[in-house]
């Protein structure tokens, strides 16, 4: 879920996002840069909420939930920087 309310789904190395009545879907990839693991988002349309490359946090809650703070930055031969607000996503964990 987003902060927007929105419902993100990823499966299989592709991923659909929906709110409201307007759904956006693409592909994403792990990639290794520069010594660091990154997912490369590609969107099916240009002005996607996903694209480009982020550097990926996650961590878990108190409360059961996993947490994915996705960092946007853009990746060059002079380093790693950030660029833009990151994406927070949060899935409960299945605990048996």
């Amino acid at each position: 879920i987003l902060p927007d309310g929105s419902f993100v789904s990823v499966d299989n190395n592709q991923w659909t996002k929906e709110s409201n009545d307007i759904f956006e879907k693409g592909v994403f990839t792990e990639i290794t840069k520069l010594g660091e693991s990154f997912l490369e988002f590609r969107g099916s349309s240009e002005n996607s909420v996903f694209s480009g490359y982020y550097l990926v946090k996650s961590f878990e809650t108190q409360n059961e939930m996993e947490v994915l703070v996705l960092q946007p930055v853009d990746i060059n031969v002079s380093g790693i920087f950030s660029n833009g607000e990151s994406i927070t996503l949060q899935r409960k964990i299945n605990v048996e």
